[in-house]
């Protein structure tokens, strides 16, 4: 009796490499911690079929090839420019793998400032943001690159609200005009090229702070968000106008909610300005959107 199933499908790879580099340059040291998953694809197929490991390139040379790559370059914000380093490495070596990805995570260090100065060798761990990509390699040189952010907390404490919306025999939310916006923004993107013209970390700073203006608005009086969704496309919108290397970015905005407390069986009440809360991330909603040059099809 014949097996019912053909393997249709075929990829592995190497996942969570943490990578630290140091940079000892004579003015400063630099520090980076990297997270690099590894996706080969290629003839493997008869390692599937029947159990031939002769073309299994194993994972934990994948793992020794990051550490060796992350040796012989000198790793910076630029994790697009590490990623494609070592796709060419492992395009170069095994010529029956035919496609690598390359994800790459950089995590928050921040230099010491002590007595004003910047401190030449010490650092503090940041925030919980990260700076990411997704490189995909090919032979004959073309690459496919999407990169973003993660974990960008941010929170305004007015000029938000949510209003009406379906009313009907389900909805228990009220309408309101004023509360608390918080959210953890993801954002990725491509780029107007099949590689960036201008540095991807310059980029992403371009990006970041383009969205983040949009989202805050003035610092004086700040911008009425009426909804999550509007917010979304303003920021894309403000993206697309302020760095032209992006075609089109991609957000996830959980809606991480702070609820007022009730004070009242405390004999207290909270009035119109309501100042105490307690924040809630589950269940949250999540918006997400879509911000293109043109109205074809997303590829993200």
């Amino acid at each position: 009796m014949s097996n019912p199933g053909v393997l249709s499908h075929n990829e592995y790879g190497k996942s969570r490499v943490r990578v630290v580099k140091v940079n000892r340059l004579a003015d400063r040291h630099e520090y980076r911690e990297i997270n690099v998953n590894v996706t080969l694809y290629g003839d493997f197929d008869r390692a599937f079929t029947h159990g031939d490991n002769s073309k299994v390139v194993a994972t934990d040379t994948m793992k020794n090839i990051v550490y060796v790559v992350a040796k012989r370059t000198k790793v910076t914000d630029n994790i697009e420019a590490f990623a494609r380093a070592l796709i060419d490495l492992f395009l170069s070596t095994y010529a029956h793998i035919n496609k690598v990805r390359i994800s790459a995570a950089l995590s928050s260090w921040e230099r010491l400032v002590i007595d004003g100065q910047p401190h030449h060798h010490a650092f503090r761990k940041g925030s919980d943001e990260l700076q990411v990509t997704t490189v995909t390699g090919f032979r004959g040189g073309k690459y496919d690159v999407v990169s973003g952010i993660r974990n960008l907390a941010v929170l305004k404490t007015t000029q938000s609200g949510f209003e009406k919306f379906v009313h009907d025999q389900y909805a228990t939310l009220p309408d309101v005009r004023d509360r608390i916006f918080g959210t953890s923004i993801t954002a990725d993107w491509r780029f107007t090229s099949a590689w960036p013209t201008r540095c991807p970390a310059e980029i992403r700073s371009a990006v970041r702070d383009a969205m983040i203006r949009a989202w805050a608005g003035p610092p004086r009086t700040g911008v009425y968000s009426p909804s999550v969704q509007q917010t979304l496309l303003e920021m894309g919108q403000a993206v697309l106008a302020a760095v032209p290397e992006i075609q089109e970015i991609r957000f996830s905005l959980p809606n991480i909610h702070n609820i007022p407390f009730n004070l009242k069986p405390f004999g207290m009440d909270q009035g119109e300005q309501v100042e105490v809360f307690y924040p809630t991330d589950e269940p949250h909603g999540t918006i997400v959107g879509v911000v293109s040059r043109d109205s074809g099809r997303s590829r993200l």
